[in-house]
C-alpha cells in the first residue's frame, strides 16, 4: 500500500482493520484484471487503481422505460473517494486530465455497446 494512503487513512482515525481492509481491496483490484489484456504502464497504476476505486461515482440519467445510462462522473464525488483515501489534491489534480480521458473512453465503450444491442430497424 502506498505509504501516503495509510497516512491519509490514520490522520482520518482508520483503525488497523481498516487498513488491512483496504489492503485485501486493492489487491482484489488487482486481481480483478488478470484474464483480460491490456497494457497500464507502470507510472499511471495508482491513477488506476483510484479510478478503480472511484467508479463508484457515475451519474445516471433514466431513459423513461429504457434503463439508466452512465453519462458521466461526478467529481465532487471523486474528490471525496480521493480525500477518503488520502489522495492530496495536488495529486488528483494532476490526475484530473487522465481521469478524463479515462471517464470519456467509458463512456464511448458504453455508446458502442448499446449500439450493438439496439435492433436492426428496416426502413
Amino acid at each position: 500500500m502506498d505509504p501516503a494512503l495509510e497516512a491519509g487513512m490514520r490522520a482520518f482515525g482508520a483503525t488497523d482493520a481498516d487498513v488491512e481492509k483496504v489492503r485485501q481491496e486493492r489487491g482484489s483490484a488487482e486481481k480483478s484484471v488478470q484474464g483480460v489484456e491490456f497494457e497500464v504502464w507502470e507510472e499511471n497504476w495508482e491513477l488506476w487503481l483510484f479510478f478503480l476505486a472511484a467508479q463508484t461515482q457515475w451519474n445516471y440519467v433514466s431513459g423513461g422505460l429504457g434503463p439508466a445510462v452512465r453519462v458521466g462522473m461526478n467529481f465532487t464525488g471523486v474528490e471525496s473517494v480521493a480525500r477518503i483515501r488520502g489522495i492530496s489534491g495536488q495529486q488528483l489534480q494532476a490526475w484530473a486530465e487522465d481521469l478524463q480521458s479515462i471517464e470519456l473512453a467509458v463512456l464511448q465503450a458504453d455508446r458502442e455497446v448499446a449500439l450493438k444491442r439496439r435492433p436492426n430497424k428496416r426502413a
